[in-house]
């Protein structure tokens, strides 16, 4: 199912210098601020059934009204995911060491950082599009996909760390991914300073790491690169395998 809302900006912008810089390098605070706003509904008595397109919305406006105002003073690293074997290839930023993000034509399709608030070692996920404009309600109007994904460390077997995943709010842009359980499961091995292996649904994947900040920060957190690759947001690849490279 897909809305179509009026986009609204809202009434007061952070001031770059000072409250964008709590900001920078958590997309968590949007979820966090999502979460207060749901209280603050139920506390005035107004059930979600009367603003069903509250969080999904809120959540790609404030990262579109912070958005200029967060990117300054990042630390970014831009790399290109592409099969050995197939066609195409993602980009992918790394920000601030923790951040990584898939970028597609309109934007981050997918984002995901480690959330110690959720547990140790889980990390917080959030699968989003928003094409502004056109359409069935005319100018000034967006169609939003928002799907959180919540990542967990459940235990290793072998040297392989295991881990779980949660989709969250799956009826939001259910028509764009269909393939996506509501929970799924996927488990992670470094062979190699080089090498990051990925083991889901009873095959595996291996993918090339490069030298540098991106391939150290993918060895100490594999779920995020991991959990790229089992959702499926980059293009498939024929032979299993996989090469991170500027």
């Amino acid at each position: 199912m897909a809305y179509v809302v009026w986009v609204l900006l809202p009434r007061r912008l952070p001031k770059c210098r000072a409250e964008s810089n709590a900001l920078r390098g958590r997309p968590d605070f949007i979820i966090d601020y999502l979460t207060k706003q749901r209280i603050a509904l139920a506390q005035a008595g107004v059930g979600e059934q009367d603003a069903p397109m509250n969080q999904p919305i809120t959540a790609v406006l404030l990262a579109i009204a912070l958005g200029g105002c967060a990117s300054q003073n990042r630390n970014v690293v831009t790399m290109d995911v592409r099969p050995v074997e197939g066609v195409g290839s993602r980009t992918v930023e790394l920000e601030n060491g923790l951040l990584l993000k898939v970028l597609g034509r309109n934007g981050t399709l997918f984002s995901i950082v480690p959330d110690a608030q959720l547990g140790p070692g889980c990390a917080r996920g959030l699968i989003s599009s928003m094409n502004v404009g056109g359409g069935a309600g005319g100018a000034g109007t967006a169609k939003v996909t928002a799907i959180g994904v919540r990542v967990c460390p459940a235990g290793q077997a072998q040297g392989w760390t295991r881990w779980h995943a949660d989709v969250v709010d799956q009826d939001i842009g259910r028509s764009q991914l269909r393939d996506l359980p509501p929970a799924f499961d996927f488990a992670t091995l470094v062979p190699s300073q080089s090498t990051l292996a990925i083991g889901a649904g009873g095959g595996r994947v291996d993918v090339a790491l490069p030298p540098g900040a991106f391939g150290e920060a993918m060895r100490s957190h594999p779920e995020l690169l991991a959990s790229v690759i089992v959702i499926g947001v980059v293009p498939r690849s024929s032979n299993g395998r996989y090469e991170v490279v500027p």
